[in-house]
């Protein structure tokens, strides 16, 4: 009986130690996504501020004079 108990405590240990791998690894892939995303937004919102730029090159010319 004792073997079968160490065999089932085995076998438990082993599923814990699967799902706390699987778990931490898609924490990664979440935080990685994350990064991504922000990236994303903030290239984005660099695009949009020089898109607004050159939409308005007068506003352009009268900062650089001022500078």
């Amino acid at each position: 009986m004792a073997g079968r108990q160490r065999s089932t405590f085995q076998k438990r240990q082993k599923e814990v130690k699967r799902l706390e791998t699987q778990r931490m690894k898609a924490e990664k892939r979440a935080a990685r996504a994350q990064e991504r995303a922000l990236h994303r937004a903030a290239a984005a919102a660099t695009s949009q501020n020089i898109s607004l730029e050159s939409e308005n090159p007068q506003l352009d010319n009268e900062v650089v004079s001022q500078g």
